[in-house]
């Protein structure tokens, strides 16, 4: 049996996707989700910690990423772990980091990205029905409240 480390993430986009192409010409799209976990704070109270996670997308979800989602969108994501080690420029140190390559990224909802707004005036995002890759070709256009970026925490 082959070893895996699977990953699942429910968040908000922690800042807008950043779409780049390989030299072989593959699209890969980075996200950064951002959420909450909770932790005893030791004084018999709870405390609420921030988390990040860099996420990796490929293809042509990448593209769907990086035209439907914007910084404070809630996306579901799920993958596999992916660690990765290469030489600082700058001091030659080895360096690491640890990402999730997302093989489902689904649209749950929050801003939508600039005018990218259906003429019927609903948001090109899914909501709890969420879309995921794969499933359809074309986002839900279900309308909902949105939040303005300077309103999320992250």
């Amino acid at each position: 049996m082959r070893d895996m480390a699977t990953a699942s993430l429910s968040g908000n986009l922690t800042r807008g996707v950043e779409l780049r192409s390989t030299p072989s010409g593959a699209q890969v799209a980075a996200l950064r989700v951002g959420f909450t976990t909770r932790r005893p704070d030791g004084n018999g109270g709870w405390a609420d910690k921030a988390n990040y996670v860099d996420v990796e997308v490929w293809g042509g979800h990448a593209a769907s990423c990086a035209e439907f989602l914007c910084k404070g969108s809630r996306v579901l994501v799920s993958g596999e772990l992916d660690y990765q080690e290469w030489p600082d420029r700058n001091s030659g140190q080895k360096r690491s980091a640890l990402r999730v390559r997302a093989q489902t990224v689904v649209f749950a909802g929050g801003p939508a990205r600039g005018d990218s707004r259906p003429a019927d005036g609903s948001t090109p995002l899914a909501s709890d029905e969420s879309a995921a890759f794969g499933a359809t070709s074309e986002p839900s256009t279900i309308g909902r409240e949105r939040a303005s970026a300077d309103e999320l925490p992250f």
